[in-house]
């Protein structure tokens, strides 16, 4: 696993765990992409 990937895994982890946010934009190649924790918990493997 690359570097970029764990850091992405601890980031969607601590965006799920936070109470005080609703999920996490990234903006890849100038492409929005707004994750909700639902979506976060998806792309980690966990039960929604």
């Amino acid at each position: 696993m690359s570097t970029f990937l764990s850091d992405m895994e601890e980031l969607f982890t601590a965006a799920v765990s936070e109470n005080g946010i609703s999920g996490v934009i990234i903006n890849p190649w100038n492409r929005t992409i707004m994750l909700d924790k639902m979506l976060l918990k998806i792309i980690l493997g966990r039960d929604v």
